[in-house]
């Protein structure tokens, strides 16, 4: 990214999420199918005051991933409907013989994470972001693109969880395009950056290598994730929207 922008921090707003929405992806590692995912958004209800809203995502190995090993990820975020804020996260993963489960409560600029491995003794760890930054998760990042409007050339930052790792990514609007999804071609806007892990102390972890992110968002007023591609030290992930509904009409179907 060229040194002369300067990111923002990705501001809280009033999610862009639709109640009853549901957004189906298929997944490759280095073009072979690998999985699918698929992500629903709940009505909103209220809990101690406030309205809240619950993103639900779920992924499971396909293709030839399937042969290989059988993983099944569920988790659900609690977001405040007005800021788009996380309140709670939950998570299982299921691989193999493996269970993993994982909680996190965000308070502001503190996660508290909970993790469980089995029959292990959970472990917990606190991360305490900068004052005045925002904890995310990859519901509430979602939801905050989706409502971002920005200009050609501006660029946002943001930290995030996940599973208990932490992150730092940084993306900038370079302009608009077309591109091609499962749904069919789709004007699109093009988001780049890249994600750095973090430490807990908030310092890049030195083993592992910042991830280039590529990210289609559609230039129309549903602002879809349509497409999205991590270039790792493993090879390319890409996520395609193949299905995307809600509930007062069918938009599109494979």
């Amino acid at each position: 990214m060229p040194d002369e922008i300067i990111p923002l921090r990705l501001l809280p707003s009033e999610p862009l999420f639709v109640p009853g929405e549901t957004m189906s992806f298929e997944l490759t590692y280095q073009d072979v199918l690998g999985g699918r995912a698929v992500l629903a958004v709940g009505k909103p209800g209220m809990s101690e005051g406030r309205r809240i809203l619950i993103v639900s995502s779920l992924f499971e190995t396909a293709g030839v991933a399937e042969l290989v090993k059988d993983v099944r990820d569920e988790f659900h975020t609690q977001l405040d409907a007005a800021t788009g804020a996380p309140v709670g996260h939950h998570g299982t993963y299921h691989s193999g013989k493996n269970l993993i489960s994982s909680k996190t409560e965000f308070v502001g600029d503190v996660a508290k994470i909970e993790y469980v491995r089995n029959d292990d003794p959970p472990k917990r760890k606190q991360v305490k972001l900068p004052e005045g930054e925002l904890v995310h998760d990859v519901h509430s990042i979602i939801g905050a693109l989706r409502a971002w409007q920005p200009e050609p050339g501006d660029a946002v930052y943001f930290y995030s969880i996940s599973g208990r790792r932490v992150w730092r990514s940084v993306l900038r609007f370079v302009g608009r395009e077309t591109v091609r999804t499962g749904t069919g071609l789709q004007a699109a806007l093009r988001l780049e950056g890249v994600a750095t892990r973090l430490t807990y102390a908030l310092e890049p972890d030195p083993k592992k290598k910042p991830r280039d992110m590529l990210v289609w968002l559609s230039d129309d007023d549903a602002r879809l994730p349509v497409r999205m591609v991590a270039r790792t030290e493993y090879g390319e992930l890409k996520a395609v929207l193949v299905d995307y509904q809600r509930p007062e009409e069918r938009v599109s179907q494979r």
